[in-house]
């Protein structure tokens, strides 16, 4: 059996910091989903420093995790990430102030990593209106409780969709819209793309522009002056 190679997680705090105004419905300290609040990579905090002034860090603590490739997503006060014990794979959530594990619910099976690759989930879980939704590396589409962790629903992109899997296990990470959620699926039968509806998980659309599944994370943009609407 291949076992999950630890590492730490960990919270480091600047010395000073000024928050910005919330946008797009985050306050400005948080981090929802894969590239932040707006899928931009941009914080909507912003640091009062000057380019002379040297940010000084300090480690607050540090916990060992399981392994994966999960990002981090911050709401409320919590940490929500994925990863590894060696025997299944799960979606954890942890105290910003202290460290303390407060759920871990599984995804599954885990996937064993290959060509160099360790093993664990890959997608990075979004966080809207009390629930953590999050793409399995074996193709689950889970929502859960963000306050306990329970199962609220789950889909599977293999058996449901006709997705097969990516040569390194499914990548992709959901984006809530509206009151959406979009998972680049790559299933065949017109699923390659599809929104559920974020409460139920019932399949609201789906498209077909092409069948093969990839790691691409889903956006919200404004294209030829047209935006979508969910």
């Amino acid at each position: 059996m291949t076992i999950a190679t630890p590492v730490a997680l960990l919270l480091l705090v600047s010395a000073a910091s000024v928050q910005a105004g919330p946008a797009n419905g985050s306050a400005p300290h948080e981090w929802p989903q894969l590239w932040g609040p707006a899928g931009d990579g941009r914080s909507l905090s912003a640091a009062g420093l000057g380019r002379a002034e040297t940010v000084q860090a300090r480690e607050v603590w540090r916990r060992p995790i399981g392994s994966g490739f999960s990002g981090i997503a911050v709401v409320a006060g919590r940490a929500y990430t994925g990863l590894s014990d060696g025997t299944e794979d799960h979606a954890t959530a942890v105290e910003l102030s202290s460290g303390r594990e407060l759920w871990r619910t599984s995804l599954g099976r885990t996937y064993r990593g290959h060509d160099g690759s360790k093993d664990g989930p890959i997608a990075t879980p979004s966080v809207d209106e009390g629930r953590v939704f999050m793409v399995g590396a074996h193709g689950a589409v889970v929502a859960l409780d963000a306050a306990t962790g329970r199962m609220l629903w789950r889909h599977d992109l293999k058996t449901e969709y006709g997705a097969p899997a990516p040569h390194y296990g499914f990548g992709t990470s959901p984006l809530v819209a509206g009151d959406l959620l979009v998972v680049q699926a790559g299933g065949a039968k017109a699923h390659n793309v599809v929104a559920f509806d974020k409460k139920t998980g019932r399949l609201a659309w789906s498209a077909a522009h092409g069948s093969a599944t990839g790691y691409a994370t889903p956006i919200q943009a404004t294209i030829a002056g047209l935006f979508p609407r969910p």
